[in-house]
């Protein structure tokens, strides 16, 4: 696995805290999801978040943890506790990662004033937000091709062992 390292540096990780930005030194990251279908849906919601999240996170060479893999349900307005929890974690002495993860912007706030502030917010303390389809739509043909090989990766061993088997034997017969 290839390690990232960030080499624009916060004033924080100047003076020793934090380790994005240092070299030699691996980027850690956090996921954020929110899931506003019904109980039913939920694990298949969670699932369509966390593939591209994570293999866009192993593509970059971050290290991430399930402790800091925060998740909310319900819909937007209510309560969000693991959004404050993300943010009291994020605000520690030193962070314990750099990045927060998400798959789109719009998971964490429609209204893009509130999303700009809170961005702003997270950055002041050397943490980065990072919406997964924006940076696709951005990145080079290399990055891309790698994330969706590791997306295509977790979601075949995701699938039923059967379909999986069936799967497995129609691509021998091409």
């Amino acid at each position: 696995m290839t390690l990232h390292t960030n080499t624009t540096m916060h004033p924080k990780q100047q003076s020793g805290a934090g380790t994005a930005g240092l070299p030699g030194l691996t980027t850690r990251c956090a996921f954020y999801f929110h899931i506003h279908a019904s109980a039913t849906e939920c694990s298949e919601t969670l699932q369509d978040q966390s593939i591209p999240c994570q293999a866009f996170a192993e593509a970059m060479g971050w290290k991430f943890e399930d402790e800091h893999r925060y998740v909310d349900h319900g819909r937007f307005g209510e309560k969000r506790p693991a959004l404050k929890t993300l943010t009291r974690a994020a605000f520690t002495d030193p962070p314990p990662f750099q990045v927060v993860i998400v798959e789109d912007f719009s998971f964490l706030f429609y209204d893009t004033t509130a999303l700009s502030q809170f961005k702003r917010m997270f950055t002041r303390n050397g943490v980065r937000i990072v919406s997964v389809s924006e940076e696709l739509r951005r990145c080079d043909d290399g990055l891309a091709a790698k994330v969706f090989e590791r997306v295509e990766h977790h979601a075949f061993a995701m699938m039923d062992p059967k379909d999986r088997a069936r799967l497995e034997r129609k691509r021998r017969r091409a």
